[in-house]
């Protein structure tokens, strides 16, 4: 009898790599599965669902390919960067290691139903707001979890960054951190006061870095220097150095020598801006084609191999952001099958375009209409809104969110 029972409860044991129970484990220690990922009620529900669609099961990665919206006019956003003190360890021209969280898994990303999703970030002109949403993201990825005994909902970990544009400024992402922080201190301190029964300062009358006492002002400077630490921000000048710079991060895995954020998770990877090389890369591409003896293999294929293999390494997520320039077919990629088929989720980003004058408009009307005008540049609105490949049954067309862009920082409305 305790045998046949001792033979039926082996039958029943399942065998496993163990790069699958690691993965396993990976899944239920993370933080509130993809509900929270980057902090953003508005974005995580763009991209994973609400919950309720999530308990129905519609979150399934089965893309289809959608037409392109139509065009959309951008103006430029101008914002004046207030002075932070930022983290000494990062400079312009230095190549600092990226941050890995040690993991043994190499199964395909394909063959990940958990893994996070590729998104790519797609514009018609500068000045959209892609990088300051960036730089939002990657604030709320590296800040801790809470601060003060506060709920700040940072997660703790670290991002990668590849500008191969040179746009990306250490101040001003300091800047909308610290505008990040002192918001959420201010929130926290609102909600005990209105536990106590206190009311809290409204929306418009939030504070300011510059408005707190010394000491809390020391403190989160302090926090902000610990934090952009694990920032890691890369500068490759041609095709072959952004190839050279994906194939280089995979080898800084176990080396706890190299940078600050061994023992933390990559949260994400970003490419800001795949539209940088485009003209190089497509020459090595038509030069492929036409002698694909002599020259190298595609540089998008190499790109999107690179990618897959840090996505299928890391649980982390891809952010890509490119620009399209033609006015016929807006956010219609201009790169080839190869590239366009590569992301999960496509998310086009514009600014709020304020309409110019009527026909016929007198001096007089103009000048009256100007302050309005200013008015709505001056809020510094942005959306921004999925199209192409999508999610089945989740989003319909049109549906985004909206976001603010101003000197003092960025934030979702």
């Amino acid at each position: 009898m305790a045998e046949a029972l001792g033979t039926k409860l082996l039958a029943e044991v399942e065998g496993l790599e163990m790069g699958d129970l690691l993965s396993s484990l990976r899944f239920l220690c993370r933080d509130d599965d993809a509900r929270t990922h980057f902090g953003i009620p508005q974005l995580n529900n763009l991209i994973y669902g609400t919950a309720e669609q999530r308990q129905r099961g519609d979150m399934n990665w089965d893309m289809d390919m959608e037409d392109a919206t139509e065009a959309r006019t951008e103006t430029d956003i101008n914002v004046d960067a207030a002075a932070v003190h930022t983290d000494p360890f990062h400079t312009k021209d230095r190549l600092i290691p990226p941050t890995l969280h040690h993991t043994t898994a190499r199964d395909s990303a394909h063959h990940q139903p958990n893994r996070p999703p590729i998104i790519e970030l797609s514009s018609t002109a500068p000045g959209a707001g892609k990088t300051h949403l960036l730089y939002l993201l990657t604030s709320i990825a590296v800040l801790p979890p809470t601060f003060r005994s506060l709920h700040i909902g940072g997660k703790n970990s670290a991002v990668v960054v590849l500008d191969t544009e040179g746009t990306w400024s250490i101040k001003r992402l300091a800047t909308i951190m610290a505008d990040y922080v002192v918001s959420r201190v201010g929130e926290g301190v609102a909600e005990e006061r209105e536990e106590g029964g206190i009311r809290g300062p409204g929306q418009q009358n939030k504070p300011t870095l510059q408005s707190l006492d010394l000491v809390l002002k020391k403190e989160i400077k302090d926090l902000l220097k610990r934090s952009l630490r694990h920032v890691h921000i890369y500068n490759p000048q041609s095709p072959s150095s952004l190839l050279s710079t994906l194939q280089s991060l995979e080898s800084y895995l176990f080396d706890r020598t190299k940078h600050h954020s061994f023992y933390r998770p990559v949260h994400s990877i970003i490419l800001d801006s795949v539209s940088a090389f485009q003209w190089q890369m497509r020459s090595s591409t038509t030069d492929s084609t036409l002698n694909p003896s002599s020259t190298p293999p595609n540089p998008y294929i190499l790109l999107t191999s690179h990618l897959s293999n840090l996505h299928s390494l890391l649980p982390t997520t891809p952010i890509l952001t490119t620009s399209t320039a033609t006015s016929l077919h807006p956010y219609r990629s201009q790169f080839p099958p190869t590239w366009t088929q590569f992301s999960d989720i496509k998310i086009a980003v514009q600014r709020v375009p304020v309409p110019g004058f009527a026909p016929g408009s007198s001096v007089e009307e103009c000048e009256a209409e100007r302050r309005m005008r200013w008015e709505v540049v001056r809020r510094g609105r942005g959306k921004g809104w999925v199209y192409g490949r999508k999610a089945k049954g989740v989003r319909e067309e049109g549906e985004g969110f909206e976001f603010v862009v101003r000197g003092e920082g960025v934030w979702f409305v």
